[in-house]
Protein backbone atom coordinates (compact mmCIF):
# COMPACT_ATOMS: atom_id res chain seq x y z
CA UNK A 1 0.00 0.00 0.00
CA UNK A 2 1.06 3.12 -0.73
CA UNK A 3 1.06 4.86 2.39
CA UNK A 4 2.29 9.02 1.14
CA UNK A 5 -1.14 9.22 -0.90
CA UNK A 6 -3.25 7.91 1.53
CA UNK A 7 -2.02 10.60 4.09
CA UNK A 8 -2.22 12.83 2.21
CA UNK A 9 -5.81 12.65 1.81
CA UNK A 10 -6.01 12.21 5.55
CA UNK A 11 -4.27 16.00 5.46
CA UNK A 12 -6.52 16.88 2.93
CA UNK A 13 -9.00 16.24 5.16
CA UNK A 14 -7.66 17.73 7.77
CA UNK A 15 -7.41 21.25 6.25
CA UNK A 16 -11.28 20.98 4.79
CA UNK A 17 -12.22 20.53 8.39
CA UNK A 18 -10.02 23.43 9.54
CA UNK A 19 -11.94 25.78 7.27
CA UNK A 20 -9.87 25.69 3.72
CA UNK A 21 -11.71 26.54 0.83
CA UNK A 22 -12.06 23.68 -2.28
CA UNK A 23 -9.46 25.57 -3.70
CA UNK A 24 -6.84 25.58 -0.72
CA UNK A 25 -7.40 22.03 -0.16
CA UNK A 26 -6.16 21.20 -3.17
CA UNK A 27 -3.24 23.45 -3.31
CA UNK A 28 -2.18 22.33 0.13
CA UNK A 29 -2.08 18.81 -0.84
CA UNK A 30 0.39 19.47 -3.50
CA UNK A 31 2.91 21.42 -1.60
CA UNK A 32 5.77 19.60 -0.67
CA UNK A 33 5.99 18.13 2.81
CA UNK A 34 8.06 20.65 4.81
CA UNK A 35 5.53 23.24 3.34
CA UNK A 36 2.32 21.47 4.26
CA UNK A 37 3.07 21.80 8.29
CA UNK A 38 3.02 25.65 7.50
CA UNK A 39 -0.18 25.82 5.47
CA UNK A 40 -2.17 23.73 7.79
CA UNK A 41 -0.54 25.92 11.18
CA UNK A 42 -1.69 29.10 9.17
CA UNK A 43 -5.37 27.18 9.41
CA UNK A 44 -4.87 27.10 13.08
CA UNK A 45 -4.24 23.21 13.31
CA UNK A 46 -4.04 21.77 16.77
CA UNK A 47 -0.49 21.26 18.22
CA UNK A 48 -1.82 17.06 17.77
CA UNK A 49 -2.03 17.42 14.23
CA UNK A 50 1.33 19.55 13.41
CA UNK A 51 3.02 16.90 15.85
CA UNK A 52 1.94 14.35 13.20
CA UNK A 53 2.61 15.98 10.06
CA UNK A 54 6.18 16.87 11.70
CA UNK A 55 6.83 12.91 12.45
CA UNK A 56 5.88 12.11 8.94
CA UNK A 57 9.12 10.42 7.27
CA UNK A 58 11.03 11.47 10.06
CA UNK A 59 10.17 9.39 13.44
CA UNK A 60 7.09 7.60 12.95
CA UNK A 61 5.93 4.44 11.05
CA UNK A 62 3.47 5.37 7.65
CA UNK A 63 1.28 3.13 8.72
CA UNK A 64 0.79 4.32 12.20
CA UNK A 65 0.80 7.78 11.25
CA UNK A 66 -2.11 7.44 8.69
CA UNK A 67 -4.03 5.81 11.40
CA UNK A 68 -3.73 8.86 13.58
CA UNK A 69 -4.43 10.91 10.93
CA UNK A 70 -7.67 9.27 10.58
CA UNK A 71 -8.47 9.30 14.19
CA UNK A 72 -7.58 12.95 14.39
CA UNK A 73 -10.37 13.36 11.23
CA UNK A 74 -12.41 11.66 12.97
CA UNK A 75 -12.34 13.79 16.06
CA UNK A 76 -16.23 15.90 16.58
CA UNK A 77 -15.84 18.71 14.53
CA UNK A 78 -16.26 21.28 17.65
CA UNK A 79 -12.72 19.90 18.61
CA UNK A 80 -10.39 20.82 15.59
CA UNK A 81 -11.94 24.19 14.89
CA UNK A 82 -9.51 26.57 14.85
CA UNK A 83 -8.57 28.87 17.12
CA UNK A 84 -9.78 31.79 14.84
CA UNK A 85 -13.00 30.23 15.58
CA UNK A 86 -12.91 30.55 19.10
CA UNK A 87 -14.42 33.70 21.34
CA UNK A 88 -11.55 35.68 22.79
CA UNK A 89 -12.05 36.31 27.16
CA UNK A 90 -13.75 39.74 27.58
Amino acid sequence: MDHGNAIRDELCKAAGRLGARVAEVGQICSLPRGEIHDALEDLGADRLLLVLVAAWGEWMDDADLLESLKEWNRKPRLQVLPHRYHKQPA
